[in-house]
């Protein structure tokens, strides 16, 4: 039998009447699984009959001396799991049942780490007398390299949206007229809205400001409680201590590099006041935004 005109070229595959069952490779693909490539379709009926690739006809032994890449000893490993590697592994349709795919209980050590898995008494699909009665191949650990966490890696977390504004309430894909602020809403679908990555930034912001400090017993030093200043923002000290807070706090923000903040007065209206906050996210584009309130 000849793949020839397959994606694996002219190599002969199939046992076929005389060819005897041979294991061709062995492949380490991924932290946890070797795949295993046989000259003919290997049976696997998963029904424990005596012919079937259960786990307990693989093994995989370390190979004695060889070490990972932390110099630490190639740990032994169970063969747990034997399923038929499919097109979602890369296996075209013309060789689904060529290759096997051999789940272990935990890890391989990862490269320079070798591993020697052995095969027995595996069965030609359709042909119970073309046997392999023991095989042993040789297969590198996959490579592994721990990678230092980067701060600007671009968030997937989502809020909620919990809208506190009009304008917010309505960049949710929600029923404007039915939501009422500070509520959780829900999206066209029936499922809890989410909050966009402006909306949602802005709410912490606003939160993180408006809140009476410590006002949640579970948040220590949470909260600026910019509104109880009242007269005391006449101080330039004062002043100066509440930008300090509200920058200090906005850091504490996971999706936060730099901020500043700035008071202004409202001249025409005595105890108007507005912070404006300017924002370079970790990731994206710097933003402004303006937090107005009343002194108390």
């Amino acid at each position: 039998m000849s793949w020839g005109s397959s994606p694996w070229g002219s190599s002969s595959w199939g046992g076929g009447p005389g060819g005897a069952l041979d294991l061709v490779a062995a492949i380490i693909v991924r932290d946890n699984v070797v795949r295993l490539e046989f000259n003919a379709k290997v049976y696997l009926s998963h029904l424990l009959d005596p012919e079937d690739a259960v786990p307990e006809k693989f093994s995989a032994v370390p190979v004695p001396g060889t070490k990972g890449w932390n110099d630490s000893d190639a740990r032994p490993v169970r063969l747990v799991k034997v399923e038929y590697s499919t097109e979602s592994d890369g296996v075209p349709i013309e060789a689904n049942g060529f290759f096997l795919s051999v789940t272990t209980d935990r890890p391989f050590t990862p490269f320079p780490a070798q591993y020697e898995f052995t095969v027995r008494d595996i069965y030609e699909e359709g042909n119970f007398s073309n046997t392999l009665a023991e095989k042993a191949l040789l297969a590198d650990s996959t490579y592994r390299i721990l990678q230092r966490p980067k701060n600007d890696a671009p968030s997937t977390s989502r809020d909620f949206a919990n809208p506190q504004t009009i304008r917010a309430a309505q960049g949710v894909s929600a029923q404007p007229a039915l939501a009422k602020l500070g509520t959780y809403l829900v999206d066209d679908t029936g499922d809890y809205a989410y909050d966009d990555i402006q909306t949602g930034r802005r709410k912490r912001i606003v939160r993180r400001i408006v809140t009476r400090k410590n006002a949640f017993a579970h948040l220590t030093g949470y909260g600026v409680g910019v509104g109880a200043y009242g007269k005391k923002l006449a101080s330039v000290a004062t002043v100066s201590a509440l930008l300090a807070d509200i920058e200090a706090q906005l850091l504490q923000e996971p999706d936060i590099r730099t901020v500043k903040a700035k008071l202004i007065r409202d001249r025409a209206r005595p105890g108007l006041y507005r912070i404006d906050v300017a924002v370079q996210p970790k990731v994206g584009k710097a933003s402004m935004f303006q937090v107005p309130f009343a002194s108390e």
